[in-house]
């Protein structure tokens, strides 16, 4: 490049050469500038799709938090008759993990009835990679099943005297 420039400036010292607009340009700058555009993009869609994600799990936490309140009579009453802490625990979550299957199970049916109308929008993307959708749903079921693990702790160690005692 060097060699470039200064044969335009023998030819013309008044030709800019140099600079950030100007002059000579290697291929790959050219196309790291012509694709600013589409890495933007992408990253407030990843970005987006992370601060949903995030949303998702607190969302999830807050529902098992509310359910474990509305139950605590339910379980201290199991904790009293004898329930392993671990079995209410292993009861909330799986109960979390079921709806959260569920809801699961719906957002796919509708991913997949939207795939065909946005994949005009996708280059070189396959809309129906069952393997992105496998990835995705055992990601949401681990992520239901840790949002649903500290009020299932919680839950578990109730201690049934204080649940029970009426006032």
């Amino acid at each position: 490049m060097t060699a470039i420039e200064e044969a335009i400036s023998s030819v013309d010292a008044g030709i800019p050469v140099s600079g950030p607009f100007v002059g000579v340009s290697r291929v790959e700058d050219l196309r790291w500038a012509e694709q600013a555009r589409e890495r933007l993009n992408a990253g407030l869609v990843a970005g987006f799709a992370g601060l949903a994600l995030l949303l998702a799990c607190i969302g999830m936490y807050g529902v098992i938090s509310f359910i474990v309140a509305l139950e605590k009579g339910e379980i201290g009453v199991r904790i009293a008759l004898g329930a392993s802490p671990g079995s209410v625990a292993l009861r909330m979550v799986g109960h979390a993990v079921v709806v959260g299957g569920v809801g699961l199970l719906t957002g796919m049916g509708g991913a997949l009835l939207i795939s065909s109308p946005i994949s005009d929008l996708l280059f070189e993307v396959d809309p129906l990679a069952a393997d992105r959708y496998v990835v995705l749903a055992v990601l949401l079921l681990a992520l239901t099943a840790t949002a649903a693990f500290v009020p299932a702790r919680r839950a578990s160690r109730t201690d049934p005297a204080l649940v029970l005692r009426t006032d």
